[in-house]
């Protein structure tokens, strides 16, 4: 019975990894596309449509990222501040920024200059090199 107790625990524990290791690396895939996703909504809908939804999936693979539940109920605000807490200054200060942009597009109906829109995509892409530099790296 022990033998057969030390197999299974030992598969199990391998099986663990293996889905982990997995996920990992969708949830990299996925971040490491940020800045491309939001050049393709440019490309099919209007600059503040595609800053709005690009940020949305951030803060959606940020919370899965680090392990955040029950994310609906949370204002976008609410999300960042809980999400800054988790991340280094700098990926911090990228979030902040592209909340900055984001904020008055979604709640003011502003429209964003070509200039908000290159601060938007500057502040995706720091975050993507912050969080992935590897992944970002081998894309290019």
């Amino acid at each position: 019975n022990a033998i057969l107790l030390v197999i299974f625990v030992t598969l199990l524990v391998r099986f663990v990894r293996k889905i982990r290791g997995r996920r990992i690396v969708e949830d990299e895939l996925a971040i490491s596309s940020w800045s491309h996703k939001f050049d393709i909504l440019l490309r099919g809908m209007d600059d503040g449509e595609a800053v709005k939804q690009t940020f949305r999936m951030v803060l959606e693979d940020l919370a899965l990222l680090n392990g955040l539940n029950s994310i609906k109920s949370l204002t976008s605000r609410e999300l960042v501040v809980k999400l800054s807490s988790r991340l280094p200054q700098s990926a911090r200060a990228s979030l902040i920024k592209l909340y900055r942009i984001y904020e008055p597009i979604r709640f003011g109906g502003a429209k964003p200059d070509e200039g908000k829109v290159r601060e938007f995509r500057e502040a995706l892409e720091k975050l993507e090199l912050l969080l992935h530099p590897r992944l970002v790296r081998d894309r290019w």
